[in-house]
């Protein structure tokens, strides 16, 4: 996935892993893909180690964490193990779905905006992409049982969740203390955008409280100095480095699902 314009990938899931591997001191090469087929589950983040290709960002830390002897982890308790990770599954299974519904099914401007800078395309072109996905996504929250929330309800847990993230840090500089653990990879990917995201955080009282939160955003600001110190610049390069829509294949591909949702349309019309 190309990098975000609010955070350093356009997928959660690959920003926490990247994430630990800087926090771990692992070198690495980050490439950017749409192309799922070398992905064992087909889905991102994936990584190439020798002749090993591994999927899945907790199977994916917790591979690097043995192969690597990353010691991020090393002074946790029993029981600060645990609570990091009922904090991944709240993320995973609660938090993430929030996002994604408020940007691609109650405020389409959001997505739009962000998939047009990441992939520098024009905004009708991203909002026929976010039409496709939201279609898709209510189709799964229709099986989940989020998905039978109403949006005061599934907001109001966001919230609840929210706080419960403010408790766990408290007055400490990290989750669990006063360094990084791998459970704060998790939790950095899903919130650095929304201090990033500008007046687009208005849309939704989900956004702001994490916009305007003390204690969320010096958390963040704190592992973005630890982390991240040249996300700006790299954000910058990135965006540089990005050859024309036009020159692009993705640029091609959405460019012919705008043609196809015309082509649709004007038989609609006959």
């Amino acid at each position: 996935m190309p990098r975000s314009p609010w955070s350093p990938s356009l997928s959660g899931p690959c920003s926490k892993v990247e994430t630990f591997l800087r926090l771990a001191n692992i070198e690495y090469e980050v490439v950017e893909t749409r192309d799922m087929y070398g992905s064992p589950t087909g889905m991102v983040p994936f990584i190439v180690h020798g002749e090993q290709v591994i999927a899945d960002s907790r199977r994916i830390i917790e591979f690097l964490t043995t192969e690597h002897h990353v010691k991020l982890d090393r002074d946790l308790t029993s029981l600060d193990r645990a609570t990091g990770t009922a904090l991944v599954d709240m993320i995973d299974y609660n938090m993430n779905p929030t996002f994604f519904r408020l940007a691609f099914i109650e405020h389409p401007a959001v997505a739009t905006a962000l998939l047009s800078k990441a992939f520098h395309v024009p905004s009708f072109v991203a909002r026929l992409f976010v039409c496709s996905f939201a279609g898709y996504l209510q189709s799964r929250l229709r099986i989940a049982p989020f998905g039978a929330l109403t949006r005061a309800q599934y907001e109001n847990e966001f919230l609840r969740d929210c706080e419960a993230v403010e408790q766990q840090i408290g007055d400490k500089p990290f989750l669990f203390g006063d360094e990084p653990t791998s459970y704060d990879c998790a939790v950095y990917a899903l919130f650095v955008p929304f201090i990033n995201m500008k007046s687009y955080a208005e849309v939704s009282e989900a956004y702001m409280a994490v916009a305007q939160s003390p204690i969320l955003v010096e958390y963040l600001h704190r592992l973005t100095e630890r982390a991240f110190p040249d996300l700006e610049e790299l954000l910058d390069m990135t965006n540089a480095a990005r050859s024309e829509v036009a020159e692009s294949s993705l640029g091609e591909e959405l460019h012919a699902e705008e043609h196809e949702a015309e082509a649709q349309e004007e038989q609609e019309v006959a």
